[in-house]
């Protein structure tokens, strides 16, 4: 572990002294079905990687977060190793977390026939694994890029899907 991160840290020293692009915030707007319970969730969230681009293949790191609004709010967070596979086409995988909100019930209302008011209440902590990917279209600082994940949250599967907004400095 040591290894990989000192192999990391020389990599961003080295990339300080290139003339390109290095770092690339995102906003990110979509949607997120849910593939078993087959409901779709507006989703928004924010993203930043950072590139190492000297090497070949272009590889960077990341943060994102999103929020997905619904009856139960779900918030993901992960750190993610991006790869470029060409210019324009990128991938990557992102081990996180995603917490569920649900509301907090009143005992004397609760349908018992509703399986997940009966089960869940409060907030609920899971371990995520995405993998995603994405094609930029640059406009000289700014990015376009249509993008689409697999999320894997206790083996349940999700799509996320939409669009992110950048700025490359």
């Amino acid at each position: 572990m040591k290894k990989l991160f000192l192999l990391l840290l020389l990599l961003s020293l080295n990339s300080l002294y290139s003339e390109e692009y290095r770092h690339f915030p995102r906003i990110f707007v979509g949607g997120q079905t849910d593939m078993l319970e087959k409901h779709t969730l507006p989703t928004v969230g924010i993203e930043y990687m950072f590139a190492f681009i000297d090497s070949s293949p272009e590889i960077g790191i990341g943060l994102m977060t999103e929020t997905a609004f619904g009856d139960n709010s779900e918030y993901s967070g992960a750190l993610s190793l991006n790869v470029h596979l060409t210019s324009k086409w990128r991938a990557w995988m992102a081990p996180g977390v995603r917490i569920i909100q649900y509301p907090v019930l009143d005992s004397t209302k609760i349908d018992y026939t509703n399986k997940i008011n009966n089960d869940h209440t409060g907030n609920k902590f899971n371990a995520l694994m995405r993998f995603g990917t994405s094609y930029t279209f640059q406009f000289n600082d700014i990015f376009v890029e249509p993008n689409a994940s697999i999320d894997i949250v206790n083996r349940h599967f999700s799509l996320i899907y939409g669009i992110s907004f950048g700025l490359n400095f």
